[in-house]
């Protein structure tokens, strides 16, 4: 039973992690660029950084929309484990390999130490 429990702080950052999603998503689904077309173009693997620019240039919303990324990435990682090679596509107009290091950090501060995991 233990290993499943959460300390304060980690408790504290889901709980600011679940509000600010609420907020990103919401200012992502009214205002953004994107509002209303196809996911292909936004998750396709192979983009570059360039095309990802592009895709989201001129964007209101694209540094909430880099943010609501980067906590679905790592609330994702989290629940369901896996791989950092499960961040894929484009957002906020960066590819996932710019995600990447803010997803590992942000589950860095999120996951117990190794060594509480082991005991668990």
């Amino acid at each position: 039973m233990a290993r499943n429990r959460l300390d304060a702080p980690r408790l504290r950052l889901l709980a600011r992690i679940a509000r600010d999603r609420r907020a990103f998503a919401a200012q992502v689904a009214d205002k953004g660029t994107c509002k209303g077309k196809s996911d292909v173009e936004w998750y396709k693997e192979g983009t570059t950084l360039a095309q990802a620019r592009g895709l989201c240039s001129g964007c209101w919303v694209r540094e909430a929309c880099f943010r609501l990324a980067v906590l679905d990435d790592t609330m994702d990682l989290l629940a369901n484990g896996g791989s950092i090679r499960k961040v894929i596509g484009v957002r906020g107009g960066y590819t996932a390999r710019r995600r990447v290091p803010r997803v590992k950090a942000l589950l860095k501060k999120l996951r117990p130490p190794k060594k509480a995991r082991a005991a668990a």
